[in-house]
């Protein structure tokens, strides 16, 4: 729990006056394909609509609790089929900034496409999948409007489940706008995820994890928290709330994500085993897993060329997984 987290801060900025579109459109989502895009309670999520200023320097909340308004745009969600939650509710808003989508290409992406605003949010605490059930789902409609009182016009539809496991990459707008990269979040290069040693330095290539080290792993979409409750928009409690997630090591180079596995004893993986995750204080939304990490229980290739990592750690809830490959040394 020593360790910071890079993702946005909410340090004050100054706000270029705005020139609204007559016709906002939701356009796609960051680190996702825009459909369908799987969300959990409380998940901090970035969307680009082509609503507000676009050449406007980045926007971020200057306090907290964070507002369904900021740089002169609105964010609220509905939930389908349902009335137990308001028609539309507000989404708290944590930064607004311009960015160019991608054009595809057979060398990859590169940042030629249109200018769009990207707006990142929190999914409400509020709204969760029918009759809590964690492999329930429920369609979430997001709007965001530079006009209100027009309504939210076009929206991005959202399918909502228990968790939604995104282990935070650098390349990820929800880590830092100023570095945000276009064409929904893909790029043509591999992006780190966001693991941290305990001084708070960066695992990577050139300053690898140890075995029977603990290291620090930040994750948004792990749902809510299982040990208290915390408010949209609000910043996490101190002392820090907490969920379970299962954890499993996958020894192998430039291994993808798996769902962590109990059962999985041989080869390359060791098996699943529980572990807290601690719900940042301060932050919204943020998550904070400890792993120490096992003896490997083979060989391992060297980090370095075609191989971006030798060890994948996956990090598994009720619904969803998602991996961190990183670099590690016996």
């Amino acid at each position: 729990m020593k360790s910071r987290p890079l993702i946005a801060t909410f340090a004050a900025l100054t706000i270029a006056p705005l020139a609204f579109s007559q016709n906002p459109v939701a356009i796609g989502t960051d680190y996702k394909q825009p459909a369908p895009l799987l969300v959990a309670p409380g998940q901090v999520v970035t969307v680009e609509v082509n609503a507000g200023n676009l050449s406007g320097p980045p926007v971020q909340a200057a306090r907290l609790p964070l507002s369904g308004s900021l740089a002169g745009l609105q964010a609220g969600a509905s939930v389908i089929g349902t009335t137990t939650v308001p028609s539309p509710l507000a989404v708290p808003i944590l930064s607004v900034f311009p960015i160019q989508l991608a054009a595809y290409g057979t060398l990859g992406v590169t940042p030629q496409g249109p200018t769009v605003n990207a707006v990142t949010v929190q999914i409400p605490y509020e709204l969760t999948p029918p009759l809590g059930a964690a492999t329930s789902q429920s369609r979430v409609l997001l709007g965001i409007t530079d006009n209100p009182q027009a309504g939210f016009g076009p929206a991005i539809s959202l399918v909502l489940q228990s968790d939604a496991v995104h282990i935070l990459r650098l390349g990820d707008t929800v880590v830092s706008p100023v570095d945000a990269k276009g064409g929904y979040g893909v790029v043509a290069t591999f992006q780190p995820p966001v693991v941290t040693h305990a001084d708070g330095s960066v695992v990577a290539m050139n300053n690898p994890a140890r075995a029977g080290e603990t290291i620090v792993i930040w994750a948004v979409g792990l749902g809510l928290p299982s040990s208290g409750t915390v408010k949209t928009g609000e910043a996490n409690p101190s002392p820090a709330l907490t969920t379970t997630v299962y954890v499993d090591f996958d020894f192998r180079s430039n291994a993808g994500p798996s769902m962590p596995s109990a059962t999985n004893t041989g080869g390359s993986r060791v098996p699943a085993k529980p572990v807290t995750a601690y719900f940042a204080p301060g932050f919204v939304g943020l998550y904070q897993i400890n792993v120490t990490l096992p003896t490997p229980p083979v060989p391992l290739e060297a980090c370095g060329g075609v191989y971006q990592s030798n060890l994948t750690i996956n990090i598994g809830g009720s619904a969803s997984f998602d991996g961190a490959g990183i670099c590690t040394s016996q």
